[in-house]
């Protein structure tokens, strides 16, 4: 089981301008297959290292917004104060690179709400 390290815990959690620790490379949207730093987690899909990292975090309280399920669109005036969910937003850089053929690759950029 793959272990954050606080840093990269941190990436999760907390707003970007909020990452105290990470070099200069934990936001750009470059990644460097031959520079560990530039990248948050690799994995090995067959023939494929694939690189990832998140480079943006905005805050959020919860999960996705459910919207008006719970409740009607007039407050019943129980004096309940309805909180709404603001999910957090991340932006995810992806770098897929062929094991035997490195000039084969494919890059994607993800926008992700938790």
């Amino acid at each position: 089981m793959l272990r954050p390290t606080d840093l990269q815990a941190n990436k999760l959690v907390l707003p970007t301008d909020n990452w105290v620790g990470l070099n200069i490379l934990s936001t750009s949207s470059a990644i460097d297959p031959g520079d560990n730093q530039s990248y948050d987690v690799t994995v090995t899909l067959g023939m494929y290292m694939v690189y990832t990292k998140i480079v943006d975090t905005v805050d959020g309280n919860s999960g996705a917004d459910e919207g008006l399920l719970k409740t009607g669109v007039v407050n019943s005036g129980s004096g309940e104060v309805t909180v709404v969910s603001v999910p957090y937003l991340y932006t995810i850089e992806v770098l897929s690179q062929s094991t035997s053929n490195p000039t084969e690759r494919s890059k994607l950029s993800v926008l992700y709400q938790y």
